[in-house]
């Protein structure tokens, strides 16, 4: 099952990727939703083959989680491939500069159920399609709306 959100920002393309690829500001979301996290290697710099492990809650109940960057091209793109539960996911983001003000984003979701119980938990997420998508494009939109007003700021 895939999703698909696409966000145009306006700030230049570097501090749009610069600002999407704060893992710091993501791992803190997600540890206040309930996850809890452990960098693996304690790395501090995003680069191909870095990963995470611990546990996120999904539908409900703490799942084991662990992910990976598996490409990471700078100002072009980003993918995270984890494992949570019986599923795989594979996240991708794509940046394109419009313009050298004006940046686009687009995230992609994927999801591959490994286990009976994940695909229930697929064709649960099938039904309520339009609720994933709102809130990807949320995500999107709300980390957009930093990275313009911190641009804007830096402007004067």
């Amino acid at each position: 099952m895939k999703f698909k959100a696409t966000e145009d920002i306006d700030a230049p393309l570097e501090l749009v990727f610069e600002r999407f690829c704060d893992f710091r500001q993501i791992e803190d979301e997600l540890v206040g939703r309930g996850a809890k996290l452990i960098r693996e290697g304690g790395w501090t710099q995003p680069r191909k083959g870095v990963s995470w492990s611990g546990e996120i809650k999904l539908r409900g109940r703490a799942r084991p989680m662990s992910s990976q960057i598996t490409s990471l091209i700078h100002e072009e793109a980003l993918t995270i491939e984890s494992q949570v539960g019986g599923m795989q996911s594979f996240y991708e983001l794509r940046f394109q500069g419009i313009n050298p003000q004006m940046s686009r984003v687009t995230a992609t979701l994927e999801l591959k159920p490994t286990t009976l119980s994940a695909r229930l938990v697929i064709q649960s997420l099938k039904l309520a399609r339009g609720r994933v998508l709102q809130r990807m494009t949320g995500y999107l939109v709300r980390r957009g709306n930093e990275v313009e007003a911190e641009y804007r700021a830096a402007l004067g």
